[in-house]
């Protein structure tokens, strides 16, 4: 049954199977339509045979009585012969009228009187002959008055029962034309069934052909208006149907390139933010410095210069310092490693510590625990800063920044930067933390790099958002908690 249906489900096959249909229904009312017409002439003809028939017996029987008679009076070989022929056609005529069906028993009745009647008439006139060739007059005479009596009851029979036949004719010709009355009615409504059922089959041929184009044309439209997540509905297991998954193919098509260029065109966007903050960070780093390079000569001459003059704190002081403008220098965008993050802020505490002396403490545990795991460069120092500068520095009694480096887990390593400093309001920590563009920092600051880069660099370097939290409240300090992932040198390397 499935295969039958979808044999049925092509188009072409349906137009066929339409076309086949609708000439075979107009072949049958045809010849319906035929088939009666045929009837009603063959009734007609059978009427004018009848007719026909009774008038030739009726001009047999005349011509018949005119050769016995011309026979008997010339006794001429012509008029035997012809009477030979006329009694043959009239044999046959009567053998043939008493085998016509009969619409009536009074039919069929003077039908039997007719050939007796015929029979007695060719009796007589033979008799009449053979009387004429043995010359005996008397017999031919009374014979021949005999025939010329029974020809005329034999054409007063014909005359009944033509008016007979005439009469139950016209009976049958009153019924026909009624017949033919209803035949062209039954005709006509089976016109116009036919042409009602074509008009039908037709409008739902057509609305099963342009349905799922017009669904097609629409979707079209949507997709011209960029709604890629318009859906069709199955149209059938036709042709339409294919035009319909192919069109179904293209849009899913289209949604993935789009998917694909949104995508690559997201991580370029990001690629090239990821850049712009790091050149930013350069430019910054590198403007707060004056002349990296001619300063880094410069401290190692004046270390060389203490140390000749032995001044060894001074010594120590500047080769520390010039320790930190090495590592500040370098490029941004090439990771370092946690090992070279701790030394450069030890550094820098050196340094800070010669600057504040006992106002600014500092506390620093755990650095054992630090390993080769990669992260972005400068991340530490501008935090330590951004505590000293704004969190210690105008206070009168000082403070104390204390950084601890964590045993390793199963999370990764984590780095701890806390003071007891100012601490910031709760909406000021917030921005940092929703700064997608790492472009907000607090001014003042040496390195010229923002607390809101630093955790945006984060963010992206290890392709997580919580890999750094904070935590500050006004007048109590800032605890800022960095978690560097398992695996960090693997992924960067």
């Amino acid at each position: 049954m499935n295969r039958v249906l979808l044999w049925f489900s092509s188009i072409r096959r349906r137009v066929l199977l339409f076309s086949l249909g609708t000439v075979i229904l107009l072949g049958l009312v045809s010849f319906y339509s035929q088939f009666n017409a045929q009837g009603m002439l063959r009734g007609v003809w059978e009427v004018y045979e009848g007719q026909k028939l009774l008038l030739n017996i009726d001009a047999y029987i005349r011509e018949s009585s005119d050769a016995v008679e011309s026979y008997l009076a010339f006794r001429g070989s012509d008029a035997l012969l012809r009477y030979s022929r006329i009694a043959e056609k009239l044999r046959s005529a009567l053998a043939v009228e008493i085998k016509v069906p009969s619409v009536s028993a009074v039919s069929q009745g003077m039908r039997r009187n007719l050939l007796g009647l015929g029979e007695e008439f060719l009796y007589a006139c033979q008799k009449a002959i053979h009387a004429k060739r043995g010359r005996e007059e008397e017999q031919y005479s009374t014979e021949y008055e005999r025939s010329q009596t029974i020809a005329g009851f034999l054409i007063q029979e014909v005359d009944q029962l033509s008016l007979e036949e005439f009469r139950t004719n016209l009976f049958q010709a009153s019924r026909a034309y009624r017949l033919l009355g209803i035949l062209q009615l039954t005709n006509a409504i089976m016109l116009a069934a036919l042409l009602g059922l074509a008009i039908l089959l037709s409008f739902w041929f057509a609305t099963m052909l342009t349905k799922p184009l017009d669904s097609l044309a629409k979707a079209s439209a949507e997709i011209a208006r960029g709604n890629y997540l318009v859906e069709l509905p199955p149209s059938g297991t036709d042709e339409t149907e294919r035009l319909t998954e192919a069109f179904h193919k293209m849009r899913l098509s289209i949604i993935r390139s789009i998917e694909d260029i949104r995508h690559t065109s997201e991580v370029e966007t990001e690629n090239l933010r990821m850049k712009a903050l790091l050149r930013n960070a350069e430019y910054q780093a590198l403007q707060a410095q004056i002349n990296p390079h001619f300063l880094f000569n410069t401290l190692n001459a004046a270390g060389q210069l203490a140390m000749m003059e032995e001044a060894p704190q001074t010594e120590m002081f500047l080769q520390n310092l010039a320790r930190l403008m090495r590592h500040n220098i370098r490029k941004l965008d090439q990771p370092v490693s946690l090992v070279e993050e701790l030394d450069s802020l030890a550094n820098y505490i050196y340094v800070v510590r010669i600057r504040f002396g006992s106002r600014i403490r500092f506390i620093l545990k755990g650095f054992s625990h630090a390993a080769n795991v990669l992260m972005p460069p400068m991340t530490l120092q501008p935090l330590v800063e951004n505590a000293i500068l704004h969190g210690l520095k105008d206070r009168e009694e000082g403070g104390t920044v204390t950084v601890e480096v964590l045993a390793p887990d199963a999370n990764g390593f984590h780095l701890i930067i806390s003071d007891d400093g100012e601490g910031m309001e709760s909406e000021v920590l917030q921005r940092y933390l929703d700064d997608d563009e790492g472009g907000m920092t607090l001014g003042g600051q040496s390195t010229g790099i923002g607390l809101g880069n630093v955790i945006h660099r984060l963010r992206l370097f290890y392709g997580q958002k919580d890999v750094i939290r904070i935590e500050s409240q006004k007048g109590y300090g800032t605890q800022i908690h960095i978690i560097l992932p398992p695996g960090a040198e693997r992924e960067s390397g």
